[in-house]
């Protein structure tokens, strides 16, 4: 199964939940674990819900890869981890351009209160609209690592 074939899988998925208990389709990690890339394969684990190995991934990386502090950052906002604020203040430091193209005019703090809130007081609506905005970031983050990963 190449990468695509993987990203296709879990892509397609009606939504992704915001801070899951399990991974999503367990037999996809052995797969995940053989793509080259260190960015592609942070970002699938991501998607496969595998937030352990999304973060252990991202962090082989280099310390200034934006796209590996993105990554982090989302495990730690799906794990309810408000050490997330703290990489997405550096991220704005940074200028990283996808932060502006998944929030536009709403703050990252607001998002993760919402998460927590909805964690805390389900509302289907709400979480309905959050859980696109999670799907698409996530969309977004993986077009993002195939442009980088065919420029180096």
């Amino acid at each position: 199964m190449t990468e695509n074939e993987i990203y296709l899988q879990l892509s397609s998925r009606p939504s992704v939940e915001l801070s899951p208990l399990f991974i999503f389709n367990p037999l996809l990690s052995n797969t995940i674990a053989t793509v080259p890339s260190i960015q592609i394969r942070a970002i699938l684990y991501l998607f496969n819900d595998d937030l352990d190995n999304a973060i252990r991934t991202a962090s082989m990386g280099r310390s200034d890869d934006r796209l590996l502090l993105y990554t982090i950052a989302i495990a730690l906002r799906r794990r309810l981890d408000t050490d997330s604020l703290k990489v997405f203040k550096q991220l704005s430091m940074m200028q990283f351009p996808l932060l502006e193209r998944v929030y536009n005019h709403v703050s990252y703090q607001k998002v993760i209160e919402k998460v927590i809130d909805l964690e805390a007081m389900d509302n289907p609506r709400a979480r309905k609209i959050v859980e696109d905005i999670q799907l698409n970031e996530l969309k977004l983050l993986y077009e993002y690592a195939q442009v980088q990963s065919k420029q180096e």
